[in-house]
């Protein structure tokens, strides 16, 4: 019904606790209530707070990526993850989305920070920020060239 009064844009966030709304008869359940909204863009989030219950519980970082994978795979709009997953050795929060698309673009491509912000159009800042976690991580290796420092996946 908000499709037939409303013709913006619709974003839709949809919150993960885990053990709660992560599990397959959930996600079903929740495929079927997006399906039938039609958003836009799917937005996947969970706790990076205590919650204000002691039960609720953030979902784990590689659950977060299997639900937007699910949903990617059953759903015709676009789906990201927004919540912050804390990557163990540097304690950063990075955003999930944008290490998958740095990882894919440099397995298939070495590229600079600067390449990486002009083809994912992500400001350079944020680009070198997570490129420079990953590379603390061991997960890159960095190789200067005339061009430029570029940038290969090794993990």
């Amino acid at each position: 019904r908000l499709r037939q009064v409303y013709s913006g844009e619709i974003w839709l966030e949809v919150f993960i606790i885990q053990g709660i709304t992560d599990t397959e008869q959930e996600l079903a359940l929740l495929r079927d209530a997006i399906s039938q909204i039609s958003p836009d863009l799917v937005q996947v989030n969970s706790l990076d707070r205590p919650g204000a219950e002691e039960w609720v519980e953030a979902a784990d970082p590689k659950r977060l990526i299997e639900i937007r994978n699910y949903l990617r795979e059953r759903l015709p709009m676009p789906v990201e993850i927004i919540a912050k997953i804390k990557y163990q050795t540097g304690m950063k929060s990075l955003d999930a989305d944008l290490v998958d698309l740095i990882r894919d673009t440099i397995k298939r491509r070495p590229s600079t920070a600067e390449d990486l912000a002009a083809m994912l159009n992500i400001h350079i800042n944020e680009i070198s920020k997570v490129l420079r976690e990953l590379n603390n991580e061991g997960k890159l290796y960095a190789e200067r060239k005339p061009r430029g420092v570029f940038f290969k996946w090794i993990a």
